[in-house]
């Protein structure tokens, strides 16, 4: 048998230790003035009072997402380094290829995300 349910239900022996910057700790320390929680409440309730959050993309898709904005960027990149090096060549296809980078990007948004 679990060893945790023997404990009862509600057994809080596990601890964490959290460290704040000088401003973080100005701004919780007048929040516990103010409420009249302690600070491990207000951390606990901030965390686990407004119910589970939704993530809006995994790590796996956010990875892939900013693949493809990184290449993006390295297009604009050669782009406007062509343009200000006094290059006159016609770069319509590299803004067009560009546009359709983006143009997937807003694809794939939309089928995980819906309208925005």
């Amino acid at each position: 048998m679990n060893q945790a349910k023997n404990k009862g239900p509600q057994s809080k022996n596990l601890m964490s230790c959290v460290r704040f910057d000088d401003d973080e700790y100005f701004h919780i320390s007048h929040d516990k003035e103010s409420t009249g929680l302690s600070i491990p409440s207000l951390l606990k309730k901030s965390y686990f009072g407004g119910g589970k959050r939704a993530l809006l993309m995994n790590v796996t898709v956010a990875k892939s997402l900013v693949t493809q904005l990184k290449r993006i960027g390295n297009n604009i990149n050669q782009i406007a380094r062509h343009v200000n090096s006094g290059g006159n060549a016609d770069v319509s296809n590299e803004v067009l290829e560009c546009r359709k980078s983006i143009n997937k990007i807003e694809d794939f948004m939309r089928t995980c995300y819906g309208n925005c």
